[in-house]
């Protein structure tokens, strides 16, 4: 996993690998801006036959306020792994990222699911949106 800085707010990068059985589908994300809206961090379509697949996303996230006034945070619930509209699994607890010039500035997290009854070709998707006005 990496995060990497911008110029204010947060950015985020997110991997997802989708297992079923012995087969398997992974896609390696990139650093995205994260705004006060559902902002997607990576989407993944697979080419996984219909059946229960076992998904694991590990998400970075770090904030990129370069020392700026105010934290950023996701609170619970707003960073999720889904398969359209379906949140399959979400954070249940606040990520709270202190200023870069802190320990804190940055959070590794892993969303797992299994998504029982997938349809063949399913396409997964990690959000995220910051919790406060000042972007993350």
């Amino acid at each position: 996993m990496t995060a990497l800085a911008g110029t204010s707010g947060m950015n985020g990068e997110a991997k997802i690998l989708a297992l079923q059985g012995m087969t398997g589908s992974f896609q390696d994300g990139a650093s995205v801006a994260i705004g006060t809206s559902e902002t997607t961090i990576l989407s993944h379509a697979t080419s996984l036959a219909s059946a229960d697949n076992l998904i694991i996303a590990a998400v970075q996230v770090f904030d990129t306020n370069n020392g700026g006034s105010a934290d950023r945070w996701i609170a619970p619930g707003n960073l999720r792994l889904k398969r359209g509209a379906t949140v399959l699994s979400t954070n249940e607890y606040t990520y709270d990222l202190m200023k870069t010039i802190s320990a804190k500035a940055s959070q590794g997290i892993l969303l797992l699911a299994r998504d029982v009854g997938a349809p063949a070709n399913p396409t997964y998707t990690v959000t995220a949106l910051t919790s406060n006005g000042a972007g993350v």
